[in-house]
């Protein structure tokens, strides 16, 4: 009887332990761990494997951050909120996270400000993605909805397969697994002494084996500088060296942009750097809006810097005002590099050019778009600093009556998002008076995002 007490406080005891980290929550899906400062956003680190909820803004500027080590299988929905000012300063790999694994999901959170160092495979969300799985069960991670404009620098030159920098994860290693990077942007300067350095995915040190090896990188953006001082640069807007050992499995960058510049001394791509065995890889409907690229003599075109001449594009634009880029197509005539057409600056901040020409982007769902003014951003962005600060000190009511959710505290004109307990958004739009009402699709607990202000709701 002793033991079987003994067994049950622990038990108790350990529960207890891990609920205490927290703000709140149980660690599952349906009550995730509810994460509210630094303390706790570090004891993800002991719980790898749990469900997690951002209910605040969290400002690391106090301290350097340690990356969370481990393979994290869980899921952290950051439910529109920021993680500011994170600085890291490490000589390995580097991001919030050093490594996501299979199951990993990360979404609705954004890296603001701040500096990220290490020396090779460094991100903002993750310095790795390791999902390189021999059997053929596979597995899967997910980054969804996040963004970031810290810095991105990777101290260590390169080894034998490029594993660089990125603005959302530094390296990736895969087969018969699949990584899915959606709706997410970086604003934040990239640079490497590896090869393999883009705005959203650097490089890939992996295997790259397998029938069900799946990449899809979509709906994202880059404004950033992105620069590789590597010998062997493989240095892209989107994404720096993609490698494939065989010629199987799915390789797709699509409805994808890119500004800002991009700095190698070998190969540099508008959108991609390099893939070597591409039969399965895609690149479409994309633009690539760089002020200026700049490579070797033959590998810096504005969509794709150097491929085996077999990778699968179709419809991608570039800045007619692009300068630095190689001359020329590939040796069989396709312009697969080059690009499909030239769009100016000016076409590529309307609607009117997405309805034409890239009719696959969501203006919908997906992205919105300044008309003359920026090129577009995606619809669950939070508005500029300066909206933002317009309505500091207004406050946030909500309640809920026979299924109605009721938002006070808005200002016309501003983005009103409601997420449920999962992170979906059940409600994203701009708002046209000081208060709204949104339909709840169920009992549950809802999260409210309008600019800075948010509120937590129980239905």
């Amino acid at each position: 009887m002793k033991s079987i007490i003994t067994i049950f406080c622990l038990f108790v005891f350990v529960g207890f332990t891990a609920n205490a980290q927290f703000a709140g929550g149980a660690g599952t899906e349906t009550d995730p761990y509810q994460i509210t400062n630094r303390s706790q956003l570090e004891a993800i680190k002991d719980n790898l494997d749990k469900r997690f909820l951002l209910i605040a803004d969290i400002d690391l500027s106090d301290a350097n951050w340690t990356p969370i080590a481990g393979h994290f299988a869980g899921k952290l929905n950051g439910a529109g909120h920021k993680i500011k000012n994170i600085t890291i300063n490490v000589t390995t790999n580097a991001g919030l996270f050093i490594t996501l694994g299979p199951g990993a999901v990360v979404e609705n959170l954004i890296i603001e400000g701040g500096s990220i160092t290490g020396g090779q495979a460094v991100g903002s969300i993750a310095g790795t993605v390791d999902l390189n799985l021999e059997s053929a069960s596979g597995g899967s991670v997910e980054i969804r909805n996040c963004g970031n404009s810290a810095s991105i620098t990777g101290t260590t030159a390169g080894t034998a397969y490029p594993s660089g920098a990125g603005g959302i994860v530094g390296d990736l290693r895969i087969s018969n697994s699949s990584l899915t990077i959606a709706s997410c942007f970086n604003k934040g300067n990239v640079t490497a002494a590896a090869a393999g350095t883009a705005g959203i995915l650097g490089g890939h040190s992996g295997i790259g084996n397998g029938t069900a090896t799946v990449l899809l990188i979509t709906d994202c953006y880059s404004n950033a500088a992105i620069t590789s001082t590597a010998a062997t640069s493989y240095a892209a807007g989107i994404g720096g060296y993609l490698y494939q050992s065989s010629a199987t499995g799915s390789y797709t960058i699509q409805n994808c942009y890119a500004e800002g510049s991009v700095t190698g001394n070998s190969t540099a791509g508008g959108i991609l750097g390099r893939v070597p065995n591409t039969d399965g890889t895609i690149i479409k409907n994309n633009i690539a809006l760089q002020s200026s690229l700049s490579g070797d003599a033959s590998h810096a075109h504005p969509i794709l810097g150097y491929d085996a001449e077999t990778c699968t594009t179709a419809n991608n634009y570039y800045s007619s005002t692009l300068t630095g880029e190689s001359a020329g197509y590939n040796s069989d005539g396709k312009p697969r590099q080059q690009g499909t057409a030239s769009a100016t600056v000016e076409e590529a901040k309307t609607a009117a050019f997405y309805a034409a020409s890239l009719p696959t982007w969501d203006f919908t769902n997906t992205w919105k778009i300044n008309e003359g003014t920026l090129y577009p951003t995606l619809k669950w962005e939070p508005e500029s600093s300066t909206a933002i600060k317009s309505v500091s000190g207004t406050v946030l009511k909500s309640f809920v009556f026979e299924g109605v959710l009721k938002v006070a505290g808005l200002l016309a004109g501003e983005q009103l998002n409601v997420y449920d307990i999962q992170g979906k958004t059940v409600y994203s739009k701009k708002v046209k008076s000081t208060e709204q009402n949104v339909s709840l699709p169920a009992r549950g607990i809802y999260i409210v995002v309008a600019g800075e202000k948010n509120v937590k709701v129980i239905y």
